[in-house]
């Protein structure tokens, strides 16, 4: 991974045949530090910069902020459609009332079932408990876990970014703790970094007392909305976790990616869509199949890697469940 600033942001390239271009933590960082919003810059000076350094990126691609128009005149680019599974918490009361009956009891159930939710700071204990949950199972959701057998002090760092903005739940059965959630401040709203449970405490549902707990402290914190990572990836659009999200009452909402080319290559790449994740333009139905035959291979056929080894996926760490 290639590094390069641009008017105070740090740009990463990844790929080594196809290079592609993001704003480092882009969607991590605070608006305040920009003055209005961290995706408000101008391309034109991005572009010029990029052209000065043809080995780094064949494109760069940055979220647009409906409100605000960006200067993309005379540059080769595309439009790429994403989303956000947003939640908005202005009012718990109506957002408790509209869930479905059976996501009301589920969260009556965990209570029920013994789980305590509670803001925690961070501090050795929690440290302690999130490695136990990291290092349950090598699998999650049919594929490699990226925290699995990592080491202390890598979890420490790993957990202790964006502290200055982050609030830590943690979700306890007597004094064990079984699931937590990290949030980063981000614009008014807050986005979970991770949401993680121990999968042998499923069944007291865990996973949704922290979400109920989390409208409750966004309110009183002030945020307007809990934003759990997108609600569809491509084309997995029904899914178990999609269908967890809408449960909770996370909606869709789109929001609007500009890819410009940098060189021929990207140029090209842009004409024919192929500046698209491959998993994108698989009809659903191949991908499906896919991962059937990945969590398959998986399970039966090959020997889990530590986290050293494992390769990590864009959502790998980052709102699983």
């Amino acid at each position: 991974m290639r590094a390069l600033k641009v008017q105070g942001r740090s740009w990463v390239t990844r790929g080594k045949g196809f290079r592609r271009a993001e704003i480092l933590d882009e969607e991590w960082l605070d608006p305040a530090a920009h003055g209005t919003n961290v995706a408000i810059f101008d391309p034109q000076e991005v572009f010029r910069t990029f052209r000065q350094h043809p080995e780094f990126a064949d494109v760069f691609s940055f979220t647009c902020p409906s409100s605000q128009p960006v200067d993309l005149s005379g540059l080769c680019h595309a439009s790429r459609e994403t989303n956000w599974a947003v939640l908005p918490t202005a009012d718990p009361a109506s957002w408790w009332a509209r869930l479905p009956q059976e996501t009301r009891k589920n969260v009556r159930r965990a209570e029920r079932r013994g789980v305590k939710v509670r803001e925690v700071a961070w501090n050795p204990a929690l440290a302690q408990g999130i490695l136990g949950i990291y290092n349950e199972s090598p699998l999650r959701q049919g594929r490699p876990f990226w925290h699995y057998a990592k080491p202390l002090e890598q979890v420490i760092k790993d957990n202790t970014t964006y502290l200055d903005r982050a609030t830590f739940l943690g979700a306890y059965v007597g004094e064990e703790l079984v699931a937590f959630m990290k949030w980063v401040r981000v614009g008014g709203q807050a986005r979970i970094m991770q949401i993680l449970a121990l999968q042998g405490h499923q069944d007291k549902r865990p996973l949704m007392a922290l979400i109920a707990e989390a409208v409750q402290v966004c309110h009183r914190q002030g945020l307007s909305g809990l934003i759990y990572g997108q609600m569809t990836y491509g084309s997995k659009t029904d899914d178990s976790m999609v269908e967890f999200k809408r449960r909770l009452g996370f909606a869709q909402v789109n929001v609007r990616r500009e890819v410009v080319a940098v060189t021929p290559r990207g140029r090209w790449a842009l004409r024919w869509g192929w500046d698209k994740p491959w998993t994108d333009r698989l009809p659903a139905n191949w991908m499906q199949s896919l991962l059937k035959v990945r969590t398959w291979w998986l399970t039966h056929g090959s020997q889990i890697r530590p986290h050293a080894t494992a390769r990590r996926t864009s959502q790998a760490g980052v709102a699983q469940r």
